[in-house]
Order: structure tokens, then sequence, then C-alpha cells
């Protein structure tokens, strides 16, 4: 350990999980627990920004209306929204047309809008906080590996094309290429924008609408790309350490939620599974370890996962699938 360092250690409970069949009634009343729990949600940029629009926006777009209710039914005295990850979306947008001022005025009436929109529920963070984490992160690196994963995702759109579709058997070869490029540039084989390349690669419908890989080269948003996939570690470790914290006694919010508009990240983020995170602040700078469960099998889409037990029962075609399954686990560390 560094000397003087602060560490600190957040981990999951044990989890239970049960698969029944409830009456409309029975799941009512689940449904009216589950909303009685005080609740911390933290809002993306397209969702913060929907007490923004008009009530003819909303009536125009039945999606918005959808999410303006949503909005509503949580509008309730132990909930917030946290305004924070649509910061950072703000703060990594480097092609941004607006100069600091033009864009904290917009944050500020982001703020004031979802104020005005909650009559029960509170914003979590006061304007002078969300100014002054923006004025520092603007233009910075909020992780100090982000220009690696933005030369990874270039490569990925670029001399590898992953907007088209690789043959079948040629894949493990090209997910090979992957992971040699990922750890070129000191990227973790395991790490989600690894993965989720993969997962690409494999034909996962969510992740490729969550990536978005253009033929034309221009037209591929990469800082999108990437802050979307950092959601995945950044959304983990603040679950862990605030719900953490109820359970102790020491904060109010016994749940967390991520609320976007994009149903592609939704999927994507419940391919992983957190499990602790630890805090390490030397002084000068935070360190931050996350353990994860990867759900590789629900990532790659194409492959087929079998017990040892059936496996012989498979069609040659589907055993194939389950070698390729195995090979890419041991390829990224995950067997």
């Amino acid at each position: 350990m560094i000397s003087g360092a602060t560490d600190r250690i957040y981990r999951r409970p044990p989890q239970l999980k049960l698969a029944m069949d409830l009456t409309p009634e029975q799941a009512g009343a689940m449904q009216a627990w589950a909303e009685a729990v005080p609740t911390l949600h933290f809002l993306d940029i397209c969702v913060a920004a929907i007490p923004r629009l008009s009530p003819k926006a909303i009536a125009q777009s039945p999606r918005k209306a959808t999410w303006r209710r949503r909005l509503r039914r949580l509008d309730r005295p132990h909930n917030s929204v946290s305004y924070l990850f649509a910061l950072i979306e703000r703060a990594s947008e480097i092609q941004s047309k607006l100069d600091g001022a033009d864009l904290e005025r917009e944050i500020l009436k982001d703020v004031a809008a979802l104020r005005s929109f909650f009559k029960h529920a509170r914003v979590l963070e006061p304007d002078d906080f969300l100014i002054g984490y923006l004025r520092e992160l603007r233009g910075v690196p909020h992780e100090v590996s982000r220009p690696s994963y933005l030369a990874f995702l270039e490569e990925m759109n670029g001399r590898h094309q992953l907007w088209n579709s690789v043959k079948p058997s040629e894949r493990f070869h090209k997910a090979q290429e992957i992971v040699e490029m990922a750890e070129s540039l000191s990227i973790a084989k395991n790490h989600p924008v690894v993965t989720i390349t993969l997962a690409c690669l494999y034909g996962n419908g969510a992740a490729k609408h969550m990536m978005k890989f253009k033929q034309n080269p221009d037209q591929f948003n990469v800082q999108n790309a990437l802050s979307d996939i950092m959601v995945i570690s950044r959304f983990a470790r603040h679950k862990l350490e605030i719900e953490e914290d109820a359970r102790k006694g020491l904060g109010r919010y016994a749940q967390t939620r991520f609320m976007t508009d994009d149903d592609g990240l939704i999927e994507v983020l419940s391919c992983f599974e957190a499990i602790s995170v630890r805090f390490e602040d030397p002084g000068d700078a935070q360190n931050i370890w996350t353990e994860m469960t990867v759900h590789l099998h629900r990532l790659l889409s194409d492959l087929t996962v079998a017990n040892d037990d059936v496996e012989d029962d498979l069609s040659p075609d589907d055993q194939a699938k389950v070698a390729e399954y195995n090979r890419i686990c041991e390829l990224v560390g995950l067997a």
C-alpha cells in the first residue's frame, strides 16, 4: 500500500435470486414494495433533458412521453436524482460546440428544469458542486487510460472494420487481433471496452447498437461510444458504495438505478455484475479497482454454452460454437 493512502473497500452483499409466477395482484404488491425503497436515480443526458421538453415535443414522441411518466412516478420524498453522469457526459464531449460559459448555462438549465419538475424527489447535487466539477473535468480525461481506450475504438472501427460482419470461420482470428491490440495499448483484455467489442464481433445486437461503428470513420462518434462503456464501471462503484453505506446506517439510499434512453446500453449493462470496489487515495490522485462478474455467454450471442454432460448430444455446429466460446473465455482470461 502507498504510504499515507486511505483505503476503502465496498462489497456486494450475498444475493438470492428467485423465479416465480405472480398474479397481477402479487406483481402489483411487489412493485409497490420496490417503489417504497429509498432510491438514488442516476440520469444520463437524454433522460435529464426530458423535463425541458415542451408539451408539443412530448406529444409528438410516445417514447419521451413514456419517460416523462416514469420520471413522474419516481417523484417521491424518499427518492433523489443525480445529474452527475449527465455532467460527465457533457464534460467528455470534446466536439461540443458550446464554450465553457454556454455549457455551464445549459447544465444549470437542465438542473433547474429537474428541480421544477420534481415536487417531492430532490436533485442530489447543488449547482456550485456541478459547475465546480465541470470546470475540473472539462478537457481533462476522467480516466487516465482514456486516450488508450479512444485509440482502441478508433482502430476497431477503422482498420478492423467492425461495422462490417466477419465470416464465422474468421471470427476467432479477429478476436485474437482485438485482444492483441488491447494489450499493446496496456488495456486489460477483460476490460468492458474489449469484451463489448467482442460482443459486436459475435453478433450481439445490443452491443452493436451501443457502439454504432460506421463505415465512414467521420460518422463514428468514438467519444459517445466510450462514454457509454465507462458507465458500466462508473455506475458499479457508485452503486456498491452508496448501497453499503445505507446498510451500515451511513446513507439513506438502499438502492441505486441508472436511467438511460439507450436500450442497447441497458442490455449490455446487465451483462456486468459488480462484486467489489476498492478506492485508494494516495493524496494527489485516486486509484480505483473494480471486480465484476462478466456474463460473457450473454455478450457472445452467436456462440453456444453447454455443460459437459450434454455437450455430446449437440450437433457438430453447436459443438464448434461451444469450443469457440471456451477459447474466447481463455483468450480474455475469464475461463
